[in-house]
């Protein structure tokens, strides 16, 4: 536009010249202009969308947060809702075996039975206790389940089975008397200590009152069960005593038998793991017979040694592999049924 004012002041320009000098000035002029405003527009609109995309990620952040917060509160009322309902086990098998320990009877030595078998605490459904002072004499093994060869023509029937073990008679060579009571719903304590004896007698191998001490094995039962369910526990629910493996037999006050092995309170731990334990005819599972017996530990007699290992080797080891046939005992875990009809807790 300057030059063509100037063009028309100087060399007197007119028509066609001034025109396109003028259209062509305000096409630069407005060229500038607009790249002048298109910069600007294109860094407002990258700005908002810069914002735009903030704030969505900032929403998108606080709602994860929200939903992170009310699943971490669901998930944390889920485990107090756990931990309740775990409390609440533990507290109803510690009655119930509390119970047998101030009560013997069918129903308070099956119920902590029972409690025993759904941990699988015990070793199908039965526990070896001493029932003497002698720690070569009597022990008891009490088993609590049915047999699946009478389920066809009575369904399943849980019993109460006391089985006489005699220390003694376990080198003799030949046969052996099998000496086995039953426990029934209504029988007392006193009804079965006699059934016991009466077969004692008349297997000759009753020997006087310190034969068998029934209140010992007794309150070795409760001890056994005692000591096998809370091992399935963690934390301070644990007693001070906790075994390794479910539990076979007790020997004395401070040995166990059990799944893992040969196990100790006062050591704390498995003195002997069942794999270390021989091979035989029947278990040809274990190490070579050339390795045994092992060495005793520390502070153990060789007399105490010995007998704990004749008990080990009586069963272990374990067999891990598959079963060839369904066991005919079968631990009883369900409600216990009472004379009734009904089940009882």
């Amino acid at each position: 536009m300057a030059i063509s004012l100037k063009g028309q002041t100087w060399w007197k320009w007119q028509g066609v010249a001034p025109g396109i000098l003028v259209n062509v000035g305000t096409d630069f002029l407005l060229a500038a202009v607009l790249f002048f405003l298109e910069r600007r527009f294109t860094a407002r609109v990258v700005q908002a969308g810069q914002r735009a995309v903030t704030e969505a990620t900032e929403q998108v952040e606080a709602r994860l947060n929200l939903q992170a917060n009310a699943l971490s509160a669901r998930l944390d009322e889920l485990q107090q809702q756990i931990d309740r309902r775990m409390q609440d086990r533990a507290q109803e098998q510690d009655r119930k075996i509390a119970n047998l320990g101030e009560v013997a009877s069918f129903d308070t030595v099956a119920e902590a039975m029972t409690e025993a078998n759904r941990l699988r605490a015990i070793v199908w459904g039965g526990v070896t206790v001493p029932a003497s002072s002698d720690p070569d004499g009597i022990a008891l093994t009490f088993k609590w389940g049915f047999d699946r060869n009478k389920m066809l023509t009575s369904g399943p029937q849980p019993r109460l089975e006391i089985i006489v073990s005699i220390e003694a008679d376990c080198d003799l060579p030949g046969p052996r008397p099998y000496i086995i009571t039953q426990w029934e719903p209504g029988d007392s304590p006193a009804e079965v200590a006699d059934r016991l004896i009466q077969a004692l007698q008349n297997a000759g191998r009753w020997h006087g009152p310190g034969t068998l001490d029934w209140p010992l094995a007794l309150r070795n039962l409760h001890r056994a069960l005692e000591l096998a369910v809370t091992s399935r526990r963690e934390g301070e629910a644990i007693g001070s005593w906790r075994l390794h493996g479910a539990l076979y037999e007790l020997i004395g006050e401070g040995w166990a038998i059990t799944e893992a092995g040969i196990e100790n309170k006062a050591l704390g731990k498995v003195v002997l793991p069942e794999s270390d334990f021989p091979a035989t005819r029947h278990k040809p599972w274990g190490k070579p017979a050339d390795q045994w017996p092992p060495e005793q530990p520390e502070s153990v007699t060789s007399e105490e040694w010995d007998r704990v290992l004749r008990h080990g080797e009586r069963r272990l080891p374990v067999d891990h592999g598959p079963l060839a046939t369904s066991p005919i005992w079968t631990p009883w875990t369900q409600r216990i049924p009472s004379a009734n009809g009904h089940a009882s807790a």
